[in-house]
């Protein structure tokens, strides 16, 4: 047993002489000057038993066992767990708490199935949620920095300009940063394909250390993460102003990106049992207000298929 786990372990026992006190005592009020992790009463109760059990377990190796219960220890040091500095074992609970004080906390912001939802942020920066969309929003935006995620949906982003603060979104695999401008994104759950297309400004796409380009107005970024691959396209002004809109856009998409369009957009569940329209792809604009059954009888009839509706479910036939 080291000397400085001794002295704990005759301090715990009410057995330190008064050097041994004074030196513990001042090892506590270092951790006094700290602000303390937030914790509920059943939290801080847990660590407090799992430090102790681990400090305790650490002397008993040693050979000694202290008798004094954890309960009579002081607060700080629990919240703490620094007893790692004692035993070694405690360096969990001490990584535990620290880094829960550290980890940033989120809200989400979410549209449901069939909703939109228009959200403003702090720094001015306004967005429109398309449907089955959310973002998480830390609760320090704009402090210091700008960054958000959007772990699914589709979102019309129309950022305010800060050159100080980049406005970061981390979606999926691809992390798109930019000054001011506006600009759509897409990453729909089950479905191997992200979009990026920019309506104004200039956005940078990335995907780990790869840039994959700058993007600028009329820009267009396809995304496959099923390959790591990507394509450009230009010329898209029109699509942008489209989806700004809140219009259903479809250009050249095959058929499982655009089922999971309508099943968000809709709330319906499509099957496609013969697979009559698994190799199809669409081309086609409508409103925002357009109904079910106007969009798929016009898909339907191009592609020559027929189709029901059976409470949530629609059926290609």
């Amino acid at each position: 047993m080291s000397l400085l786990q001794r002295i704990f372990q005759r301090y715990t026992q009410q057995h330190a002489t008064e050097a041994e006190q004074e030196l513990v005592h001042q090892w506590y009020q270092s951790y006094d000057r700290q602000p303390a992790a937030e914790m509920s009463e059943q939290e801080e109760k847990e660590v407090r038993n799992a430090i102790w059990l681990k400090f305790n377990k650490g002397l008993q190796e040693a050979g000694d066992v202290p008798a004094r219960s954890v309960l009579y220890m002081r607060t700080t040091w629990l919240k703490y767990a620094t007893a790692a500095v004692v035993t070694g074992a405690c360096l969990t609970g001490f990584y535990w708490l620290t880094s829960r004080k550290n980890t940033p906390q989120y809200t989400a912001v979410a549209a449901g199935a069939g909703q939109h939802k228009k959200v403003a942020l702090p720094d001015g920066s306004s967005l429109m949620l398309g449907a089955n969309s959310q973002i998480n929003v830390p609760e320090d935006f704009n402090k210091e920095a700008r960054e958000l995620q959007m772990p699914y949906g589709e979102v019309f982003y129309d950022v305010a300009k800060d050159n100080g603060k980049p406005f970061v979104i981390q979606s999926g695999p691809l992390t798109v940063k930019v000054l001011g401008t506006s600009f759509y994104m897409r990453l729909l759950k089950g479905v191997g394909q992200q979009e990026v297309l920019v309506k104004s400004g200039r956005v940078q796409v990335s995907s780990g250390d790869s840039v994959f380009g700058v993007l600028t107005r009329g820009s267009r970024l396809l995304y496959d993460s099923a390959s790591g691959g990507f394509a450009i396209q230009q010329n898209k002004e029109k699509m942008a102003e489209q989806l700004e809109q809140g219009w259903l856009v479809f250009e050249n998409t095959p058929y499982p990106l655009f089922a999971a369009i309508m099943e968000s957009h809709y709330n319906i569940q499509i099957e496609d049992p013969g697979k009559k329209l698994s190799m199809a792809h669409f081309t086609a604009a409508f409103p925002p207000a357009a109904p079910l059954r106007d969009i798929m009888s016009v898909m339907t009839g191009i592609h020559h298929v027929s189709y029901k509706i059976e409470e949530h479910r629609l059926i290609i036939k």
